[in-house]
């Protein structure tokens, strides 16, 4: 027997060396689900990234093959705790979530509160920024309390509310971000760059009833800035409430 490695040997040599490089290029969702993924969140204070699908949802499936598998977003992903969620056999977290539109990703801490969410098919670039923003505001919730505190406090400036209201509208808690949105938006001068977010955090809010005044206050500041830097925000934010 020589040391030469057969036609055969190296094929399967081969074969299994792409299999390992295919493994280790896609996200790596943890096995036990979403308790798994706050329990690791638990040890490594990472953020969890949910992902809410199902066998029949063909969007997810067109995630899962034509965006998830996307390098940046592999990368990316190993900052958070990650576990697929099946809604069909889950229905205790869609409805705890209230993530009814898939697919459905959200955000948590280790407790499970929600940090920051979106739905629908959404581009591997648009997605890579929906992480980023999901890691800024992971070490927000320590501003979030401060400003709270403040602003039950009654020593909350104008520009203070407004970054309350935009924190809170990204947590997820719409009602406390409006009442904070709508206080800022009577003291701060129209035109400033702080009364322009608000402006725009406050339509967006609004836009989740679905009426058509709301819809065309987020469309009339998206034709109105349209060079503005959250503008890809709110023309994502626009489509999901016409959805």
């Amino acid at each position: 027997m020589t040391g030469r490695c057969t036609p055969l040997v190296l094929c399967l040599l081969l074969v299994t060396l792409a299999t390992l490089a295919q493994a280790a290029e896609e996200i790596k969702w943890l096995p036990g689900g979403y308790e798994a993924a706050l329990k690791a969140a638990t040890g490594s204070g990472k953020t969890t990234l949910l992902a809410f699908g199902s066998a029949y949802c063909e969007f997810c499936d067109r995630m899962n093959q034509d965006v998830l598998p996307d390098a940046k977003l592999i990368q990316l992903s190993r900052s958070f705790e990650c576990a697929r969620i099946d809604a069909d056999e889950r229905d205790d977290l869609v409805v705890k979530y209230k993530a009814y539109v898939l697919p459905t990703y959200l955000f948590t801490d280790a407790k499970g509160e929600v940090i920051y969410r979106f739905s629908g098919y959404t581009p591997a670039d648009v997605f890579w920024v929906y992480l980023r923003t999901a890691l800024r505001l992971a070490p927000a919730k320590t501003e979030l309390a401060t400003l709270q505190a403040k602003a039950d406090a009654g020593t909350a400036t104008p520009q203070q509310l407004a970054r309350l209201g935009r924190l809170l509208r990204k947590f997820d808690r719409p009602a406390e971000a409006a009442s904070y949105l709508t206080q800022a938006l009577a003291a701060l001068k129209p035109d400033s760059p702080e009364a322009l977010l608000a402006q725009l955090d406050k339509a967006i809010v609004d836009s989740t009833r679905g009426t058509q005044t709301a819809l065309g206050a987020l469309e009339g500041w998206i034709v109105a800035n349209p060079k503005h830097v959250e503008r890809w925000e709110a023309q994502y934010q626009l489509g999901m409430a016409q959805a």
